[in-house]
């Protein structure tokens, strides 16, 4: 692994590991999906801006289904986003 790559995957994980301590939180406060998916977009989509690259997006991705499973949630991020996409037409 590169220095690039080694700092690129060091400043993901710092934003994913806040993203999982605030989750717990960010479930108290919005504890119906409609309302909980839109919340967590806000703050992972940020962090999939910064993916450079397929592998960097593939990381993220593998981070966030793994935060949602340790806390119970049992849609995947992916349905999640759907789910938000048809809330929104």
């Amino acid at each position: 692994m590169s220095a690039s790559t080694s700092f690129r995957i060091a400043s993901l994980d710092r934003r994913l590991d806040a993203v999982a301590a605030a989750l717990p939180t960010l479930l108290a406060r919005h504890p119906y999906e409609e309302d909980f998916w839109p919340a967590f977009a806000d703050e992972v989509d940020p962090i999939h801006a910064l993916a450079w690259c397929a592998s960097d997006t593939r990381y993220v991705d593998a981070r966030i289904e793994s935060m949602l499973g340790e806390h119970g949630v049992l849609r995947d991020y992916a349905q999640g986003l759907e789910l938000l996409e048809t809330l929104h037409d």
